[in-house]
This record gives structure tokens, sequence and C-alpha cells, in this order.
């Protein structure tokens, strides 16, 4: 085991359903049988993975971190589920960087790739760009599974424009400090250099069997213009549904389309 996954209690306990453990400062919740499957799938979910202050109410019936997803798909293929809380975020125990998010997203799927011998990934939202990266890094990478991904961050000038109601929504995670923009600017301006999922499609097409992006066509976040456009580049599986940004109409439709996909081995 590597140095830096620690588990809650014990590796029995952790590997028991429904489980969590800690990864250097975050925690990893985990869906799956006491021995580890030949096959998993890791989800990754959208920044901040908490609702804004003050509208808990409106989030509060959805699945928390896709586990609704993991179960259906741990049901129906027999794969491990995991999904990691993004440093900064619930219990975690270091500060929220945008970077760090995809970067230590790499570095866990990485692990998971050592007790596995393939590795599907999927992400929602912010999670879509941090598992489109970790997807074109790891040698043991399954399917991959896009669900209103947010996948072209354009330029410096769109982030600024893209960060404030961010900054006011959610203070407790970006701060509320005359800098907080800058900062969360300078942070995800990384990721446009090192990470935009655009500017990397552009570099090669993986195995379009390999790729689904799924977007909502009432989705007022994410552009799916964006998501058609990387649909073209990846020659990918496309979907399109009448529903938002989080499936809140439409979330059974979207878990059956992605286990149909991850089943299919064409």
């Amino acid at each position: 085991m590597a140095e830096n996954f620690v588990i809650y209690s014990t590796l029995h306990e952790a590997f028991m359903t429904d489980a969590s453990f800690w990864f250097g400062d975050t925690t990893v919740s985990r869906v799956g049988a006491e021995r580890p499957s030949p096959e998993a799938v890791v989800v990754f979910h959208g920044f901040p993975g908490e609702p804004p202050r003050g509208e808990e109410h409106k989030y509060a019936a959805l699945p928390k971190r896709w586990i609704d997803l993991r179960e259906a798909i741990f049901a129906r293929l027999g794969m491990d589920g995991y999904s990691p809380r993004y440093e900064g975020l619930g219990g975690s125990r270091a500060p929220f960087s945008f970077t760090r998010s995809v970067t230590r997203s790499l570095d866990l799927a990485r692990e998971l790739a050592g007790r596995h011998r393939k590795v599907h990934v999927i992400g929602h939202s912010w999670g879509g760009l941090v598992a489109y990266n970790v997807h074109r890094e790891l040698p043991q990478a399954g399917k991959l599974v896009l669900l209103s991904a947010l996948v072209d961050l354009v330029s410096d000038a769109w982030i600024r424009e893209f960060l404030p109601p961010y900054i006011r929504n959610y203070p407790q995670i970006l701060g509320e400090d005359p800098a907080a923009l800058e900062r969360a600017a300078a942070d995800m301006g990384e990721v446009l250099r090192r990470f935009n999922p655009a500017t990397r499609a552009a570099r090669g097409r993986p195995d379009a069997r390999k790729t689904l992006v799924l977007h909502g066509t009432r989705d007022t976040y994410v552009d799916i213009g964006a998501a058609r456009r990387l649909k073209e580049r990846l020659d990918a599986h496309y979907i399109e549904l009448d529903t938002d940004h989080s499936y809140t109409d439409s979330r059974a439709t979207v878990v059956d389309a992605a286990v149909a996909f991850l089943a299919d081995n064409a």
C-alpha cells in the first residue's frame, strides 16, 4: 500500500460496502464488495460538491457524490465505485485549489490503478474537466463518461467573468477578502494552461469507443456548445437530454445511460 493511502481504520473495513477512507488530506467514498473488483470506476463530482449557502434545500434530494450512479454500477456490473471529495471541501484538511483538484485526483487514480486491472472515469461539471485529464494520463484507463462537463476554460478573460458568482456563492471556500478573485483566477488560469480539455483534445484523438459525452439542453451553468465541439473533436458517443445541469428531473436516465455505456464491450 502506498504511504499516503491512509485508511480510516483498517484495510478490511475500507473494502466493505459504502466505506470511506483518507487519501492525503481528503476523503474518498467507496461502494463495493469486501475484495477489490477487477475493474472499477471513479466518479468526480462538480465544483464545489456542496450547495450554495442558503440554497441547501434545492439540492437536498440529490444523492451526494453520485452515490446513486456508483451503487448502480456496482449492482449491475460488479465494479467498485470511488468518489473523492476535493481538498478544501467537507471535512478535508487542506484549502481548496482548482489546480490541486486535478493533480490530487490524478494521484488517487494512479493509486487505484494499482489495485484494479482497469479504471473507468466519470465526471460531472468541474469533475468532467478532472475526469478528462485523469483518463488521458492513466495507463489502465477504461472508458470516459463526461456529464455536463466543463470542457473549455477559453481564456483568462473568460475565467474572470466566470468566477465572480462562485466567489459570491461560496465565500466559505474561495474566500471573502478583496483578493479572492485574483487568487481564484490565477489558480484556474493554471488549469487553463495545463489541463484545459478543449486544448488537450486538439493534440490527439482517443479511441471514440471509449468516450461518452452527455449534456442537458437546459444547462445554464456549462455551455452546451463546448460539449458539442468536444464531441466533434473526439468523435465520441454523444447524448443530449432535455434536462438541467444537475439532472434533477432525469437522474435515472443518466444513470442508465452511463451504466449501459460501461457495459458495452464494443
